[in-house]
């Protein structure tokens, strides 16, 4: 039996109301609305109070909904990238951005600026990449799909402008 079907069934065995089980178990009435309907499951701390007041072991709650286990590797995993997702490309900008603005001494104006274009495709790609990844493990395929049509638009609109820019500047300069 699926977890959705274990929480509403419990509940209403013990004749609760959706509000009584969050108030109980320290959620919002619609993350009980949610479990119940099978669009989210419950967190580990969460499973583990409906245990208690279901008095259910938690062996019984995760075999018999086996896309929990699934569902809290994907959380535990997209929780890791989302603490990197930002940091390498926004590290990478600031110093860019250093890298801009310091006196260019000996190095050619032109090779600098070329450098900061690349490094700045460059982190887009990457965070191309793991909303990519996020995507996925959220299930949100189709979602992905539709904004890399938009992406690859918009990308070829600001690769024109930056090859302009570059001509612009290489020509008369």
């Amino acid at each position: 039996m699926e977890i959705s079907q274990v929480v509403k069934d419990k509940r209403k065995e013990q004749k609760l109301t959706q509000d009584q089980l969050a108030e109980k178990i320290f959620v919002s009435k619609k993350t009980i609305s949610n479990w119940e309907n099978g669009r989210t499951t419950p967190d580990i701390e969460s499973l583990i109070r409906i245990a208690h007041l279901f008095e259910l072991s938690l062996d019984s709650l995760l075999l018999e909904g086996s896309n929990i286990v699934e569902d809290i590797k994907k959380r535990e995993k997209l929780a890791e990238l989302t603490q990197v997702y930002w940091l390498g490309p926004v590290i990478t900008e600031i110093l860019l951005l250093i890298l801009l603005y310091l006196p260019s001494g000996n190095m050619e104006n032109r090779w600098m600026l070329g450098v900061i274009v690349i490094a700045a495709i460059t982190n887009l790609l990457s965070i191309i990449y793991f909303k990519g990844k996020i995507y996925g493990l959220k299930g949100m395929e189709e979602k992905l799909n539709k904004e890399l049509k938009y992406m690859r638009i918009s990308g070829l609109v600001f690769l024109t402008i930056v090859l302009l820019f570059l001509f612009i500047i290489y020509n008369f300069y």
